[in-house]
């Protein structure tokens, strides 16, 4: 069997549909193409840190200040379904790879850019940006619409690339810089917001316009080849209508074999799980005791820098302790390494350990000790979600099945990875409301300068966090039954081909 081997030409796809065997190993790139492939997460990162939490919240303001939860209401929820229609967007850019790799892939990422660069073009001239000038809600609200299919055709295509046209066993080290290049992004732009404060903040549409078309050369330029195996993706879909591929581009992944859907599941319930990362404001306020608007912030700023700083340097550090030349007989695209997915079960672990410990900084009797242990435990979330993110993907890489749709199936991981973040959210937000509390003024605070933030009781915030543990140890027990299912997968298959051959 391992002789047989296509050197220079390509495979037969009936040969190859029918066994990986033959399929032609890819070479191991230089370290400048992985970075080129991974470098669009930078400016991704930039994005996720600015764009929701920063510049709706303040656009909000200026466009509908009487009904501003309702504001952030609608951007997310055109959020979402750009988040459901990812499956649909790798599979448009599977069949695009299909009939050639590189100029469908840099075709998608262009095409994307540009799509996106429409979208902050209108949401900038539609929105309040300047005196005397009135906002135009809807069309913002188009622009909004328009700039997340956009980076909606980005994401499913840098997402596909590294597994596509890197062998396996630099699927560890591509996967950690790759979260290191979100989460460094991520931190710039605090850094950034941070620095430029005296700014108008409508700065951020003219970063994003120029961080996404720097960001986007290195991934172009590094898509060069086509890689062999493409040749066999797609070939199942000849002749199907499109309506009944894109039924398949959310149902085909459920049921690949080998723990692929279980790995998503892991994802979408730690997604749900990391739900406190998003209320560090609120509990700044009530858990610390930071009443005055101006320290609030300040401290705010901090503790995010202090998040983001801790997440990228666990991201590097699991960059570079991981291999960057495997011993042969990990060279195998079939067999998975088990001890990434026992060090990425420990850390979503270890990240519930820290959910559960955040509510109990307001036990600390002076407000200093309750802001060093909140800084503590805030860099600690850090640390362990900056080592699930960088050493999740590469878990996923590796249970994707031979001849997989790669752009289809990491759209459908995607999909879930943000839905887990979104509902999270959500429901934490819902239980928060629960726990309302008339909560009274520090004597040395001000009220003219009190932030009018509503306040919460202890209870709530237990219970997200406590809550967040759960669906943390939940998905770090399942993660550590994925390297089963994967054995189990390999050996039914090893079984079905000696039947075939025997008969």
């Amino acid at each position: 069997e391992s002789g047989e081997k296509t050197v220079g030409v390509q495979p037969i796809q009936k040969q190859a549909s029918e066994t990986s065997d033959n399929e032609v190993q890819t070479p191991p790139a230089s370290m400048a193409v992985i970075f080129g492939l991974t470098f669009y997460r930078f400016y991704t990162g930039f994005l996720s840190a600015t764009w929701l939490p920063y510049l709706l919240a303040m656009e909000g303001a200026e466009l509908w200040k009487d009904n501003q939860a309702l504001f952030m209401g609608i951007a997310k929820l055109i959020y979402g379904l750009s988040i459901l229609l990812t499956p649909i967007f790798g599979l448009i850019g599977d069949r695009l790879a299909f009939v050639s790799h590189a100029l469908g892939r840099r075709l998608f990422v262009r095409v994307g850019i540009i799509v996106a660069a429409l979208g902050i073009f209108l949401c900038h001239w539609s929105a309040q940006s300047a005196p005397g000038r009135p906002g135009h809600f809807s069309l913002f609200m188009l622009g909004i619409l328009i700039w997340r299919l956009g980076e909606g055709l980005n994401d499913v295509t840098t997402e596909a690339i590294c597994p596509e046209m890197l062998p396996p066993q630099q699927y560890e080290i591509s996967s950690a810089i790759r979260a290191s290049m979100f989460l460094v992004g991520g931190l710039g732009g605090y850094v950034l917001v941070m620095l430029l404060v005296t700014l108008p903040y409508y700065w951020l549409y003219h970063g994003y316009l120029i961080m996404m078309f720097l960001c986007g050369i290195p991934p172009l330029l590094a898509i060069t080849r086509d890689i062999p195996k493409s040749s066999t993706r797609g070939a199942n879909r000849s002749g199907q209508s499109f309506f009944i591929s894109a039924a398949e581009a959310y149902l085909k992944p459920a049921q690949y074999e080998g723990g692929f859907p279980c790995a998503c599941l892991c994802i979408f319930l730690f997604s749900c799980g990391s739900a406190p990362m998003f209320f560090l404001l609120l509990m700044l306020r009530d858990l610390v005791g930071i009443d005055e608007q101006v320290a609030l912030q300040r401290h705010f700023s901090l503790i995010s820098i202090d998040f983001f700083l801790s997440a990228a340097v666990a991201a590097v550090l699991n960059a570079l302790v991981s291999p960057k030349k495997p011993p042969a007989a990990q060279r195998n695209s079939g067999e998975i390494r088990v001890e990434s997915f026992k060090y990425t079960a420990i850390a979503v672990i270890s990240f519930g350990v820290v959910c559960i410990l955040m509510p109990f900084v307001s036990f600390f009797p002076h407000k200093a000790n309750r802001a060093q242990a909140f800084y503590f435990l805030s860099a600690c979330m850090g640390a362990t979600f900056g080592t699930v993110y960088a050493r999740f993907q590469d878990c996923t890489w590796q249970l994707l099945p031979p001849q997989v749709e790669f752009a289809n199936a990491m759209g459908f991981s995607t999909m879930w990875k943000l839905l887990g973040a979104g509902l999270g959210n959500f429901f934490s937000g819902l239980v928060l409301d629960l726990f309302q509390s008339e909560r009274k003024m520090s004597m040395d605070v001000d009220a003219t300068h009190a932030t009018h933030l509503v306040a919460y009781k202890i209870g709530g915030y237990m219970a997200v966090c406590f809550g967040s543990a759960v669906l943390a140890f939940a998905a770090g027990g399942l993660t550590l039954t994925i390297p089963a299912k994967a054995k189990k997968a390999a050996s039914d298959k090893a079984a079905k081909g000696d039947a075939v051959k025997g008969s």
